[in-house]
Parts: C-alpha cells; sequence; structure tokens
C-alpha cells in the first residue's frame, strides 16, 4: 500500500496519464505542481504551464471537466483530484483483482 503513495511513482503515473488521455505537455506540470503543492491559485495556472491566459484556461477546463482537478467554488484555487476512470493507472492494484 505505501508504494501506491510514494512521489516518485505517483509523478510518473500523473505523466502516464497526460499521455494517455493525449493532453497537451503542460498539463502534466499543472497536475505535478497541484500533486506538490495541494492547490493552485486559478490565476497561477498561466505562470506555472507557460501558456498564454486563454489556452491556459482552456487547458485548465480540460483536466477539470475530465476530474483530474477540481475546486471547491468556481473561481476557487484547483487541487487534484482522482476520478474512478484513472484509478487503474494512478493506482494500480489498489484493488486485487476479483
Amino acid at each position: 500500500m505505501g508504494s501506491l503513495f510514494e512521489l516518485d511513482a505517483l509523478v510518473n503515473r500523473l505523466k502516464l496519464l497526460c499521455e494517455r488521455e493525449a493532453w497537451k505537455p503542460e498539463a502534466f506540470t499543472i497536475l505535478e505542481a497541484a500533486l506538490l503543492k495541494g492547490e493552485i491559485p486559478r490565476g497561477d495556472i498561466s505562470r506555472i504551464s507557460g501558456m498564454k491566459e486563454r489556452t491556459a484556461r482552456t487547458l485548465l477546463a480540460t483536466l477539470t471537466e475530465n476530474g483530474i482537478l477540481g475546486s471547491k467554488s468556481p473561481k476557487g484555487a484547483v487541487s487534484l483530484r482522482f476520478p474512478v476512470s484513472a484509478s487503474e493507472l494512478l493506482f494500480p492494484n489498489l484493488f486485487p483483482a476479483l
């Protein structure tokens, strides 16, 4: 169980998720920052990703629609979420095979 939450391994699996979903490479940068910082103010997404404001907002919308990022309010800071659809990739062997 402990190996599932090793930071380096989880970072690698987040990168695999970004590749599997064919998200822009900057998506990984945002998700890694969310993992390490806990929450990211929406206004910092452009700076963290290195993208122009409008492009960063579009990518943020994609990540929140896919459930990997979420917020307590529509304008609040975003944080990492673990959607069920990504659970097998992010946490392999968390549930034993039946």
